[in-house]
């Protein structure tokens, strides 16, 4: 009989006194005491119960005050603990020489731990380079959340260098740190020897057209990568172009987000455009493009997109549309189509979509039928998990056309070049995609010597 203990109650550090009986007493599977007011006291407790325990696999203690020392304690137990897989620290002002206590469990423990979750904490560059010396030569550890730690390109350098030498991560989170188009350009390169990461967050890093460039080096040859958060940086289109000319010939990237880039109708053609050349089997499914400047020219190949991709999941939020009769007219050919979030209606005006009520509703019997319908294809079976919820207001009325499938196969046909020749005449005047131009031939970008630092 295995229990779980929840956060967010405020224990304090007098109620933790109390765990090590209880953690002894092998009943405890997870242990969530997030938001406790738990300070390095309370987690001398936490790691005396950690010594005799055998059953814990969970332990997060974010959003307390534990610090350092805390942090040590705690790294210290793990030392002799067997079995503990997730520890979750996140916003615990630990700087680098908790790092240093946690590096040196996972570089020499026999430790199991394979999630480290170090989020919105003080590590910065000098705290990444201690966790990269655990990374060479531990073997235990798949996920590895840094975002928001003030890690500059140093410290990425570090970590990318380390992770060539690591072949069990499969996760890292770098989302909300400082890396730039300099860091961004070291990850690249990670990604083009690394063969066994599939996730990578970089939202929020202030990468550019440059950084971009160099991702897109790497998608081009890259064959592990499944999940890309490129959100909230400053791709612009010229960068997003970057990104669309390499998913030309990228055939495992599912998950893409660039919400939030200042992109414009310019760049969701070259994006809808590379997107629609790809085949079923190597269709980019999930796409964030949520708080961009669509706008209804853009919002012409959006439609196209939901009618001749496969795409399951698809944020639109915040893009200046108010054409909602193509998006609602898109989705009755997508019987894939399970997450559709294209509100923001009243949020953020003026940028908000401005899509009448009826439609919306129409949008959403639309999304609810292909979520009850079986697919056609088995491939797009596995997407229950819902990362975007459908926004749709009350009211209106839902047309029995919006619910109907037409006649003939509902799975989207290929789009021909030919296709896509007239769709760039018709759809876009004077756009400047080259709808038929050949993936680029793109250098890799390769890592720096281990002796070598970015200049300061």
């Amino acid at each position: 009989y295995q229990r779980r203990v929840h956060g967010g109650n405020q224990i304090g550090d007098a109620s933790c006194e109390l765990l090590p009986p209880l953690l002894h007493s092998k009943t405890i599977a997870r242990l969530k005491l997030g938001d406790n007011l738990i300070t390095a006291d309370g987690a001398y407790h936490i790691a005396e119960g950690l010594r005799g325990d055998d059953t814990l696999i969970q332990l997060h203690v974010g959003g307390n005050r534990i610090g350092n020392k805390g942090l040590t304690a705690i790294a210290d137990a793990l030392s002799v603990n067997t079995t503990l897989t997730s520890l979750g620290v996140r916003g615990n002002d630990i700087g680098s020489a908790g790092v240093f206590a946690l590096s040196s469990m996972l570089l020499t423990c026999p430790s199991v731990v394979s999630e480290v979750q170090l989020k919105a904490n003080r590590i910065g560059d000098d705290g990444a380079n201690l966790l990269a010396e655990a990374l060479k030569a531990n073997s235990s550890l798949r996920v590895l959340e840094v975002q928001n730690n003030d890690i500059g390109p140093p410290g990425t350098l570090g970590l990318c260098l380390a992770l060539n030498y690591n072949r069990t991560i499969h996760a890292i989170n770098l989302n909300g740190n400082n890396l730039g188009n300099e860091g961004a350009q070291y990850v690249a390169a990670l990604l083009q020897t690394n063969s066994t990461i599939t996730t990578s967050g970089l939202s929020d890093n202030k990468i550019g057209a440059e950084g971009a460039f160099h991702i897109a080096c790497a998608l081009t040859s890259n064959t592990n990568l499944t999940g890309l958060d490129l959100g909230s940086n400053f791709l612009g289109d010229q960068g997003i172009g970057h990104i669309s000319g390499s998913l030309k010939v990228n055939v495992t990237l599912i998950s893409l987000d660039v919400s939030n880039n200042q992109i414009y109708p310019d760049g969701v053609q070259m994006l809808c455009t590379a997107l629609m050349y790809k085949s079923s089997e190597s269709a980019v499914r999930h796409i964030d493009f949520g708080s961009n400047y669509s706008r209804n020219i853009g919002c012409k190949w959006w439609a196209q997109l939901i009618k001749y991709h496969p795409l399951s999941r698809l944020c639109l939020t915040d893009n200046e549309i108010s054409n909602g009769e193509l998006l609602r007219e898109a989705c009755q050919h997508n019987c894939y189509l399970k997450n559709f979030q294209f509100g923001g209606q009243s949020q953020n005006p003026p940028y908000a979509n401005r899509i009448t009520a009826g439609i919306r509703a129409d949008i959403k019997a639309i999304i609810q039928r292909n979520k009850l319908a079986q697919p056609h294809d088995e491939t797009y079976l596995n997407d229950d998990e819902d990362v975007y919820s459908t926004e749709v207001e009350s009211g209106g009325s839902i047309s029995s056309e919006a619910v109907t499938p037409k006649s003939g196969p509902r799975t989207p046909p290929r789009l021909t070049p030919v296709d896509l020749r007239a769709l760039q005449e018709t759809s876009l005047e004077g756009a400047s995609a080259d709808p038929e131009g050949s993936a680029w031939d793109l250098p890799c970008p390769v890592l720096p010597s281990p002796h070598r630092r970015p200049a300061t």
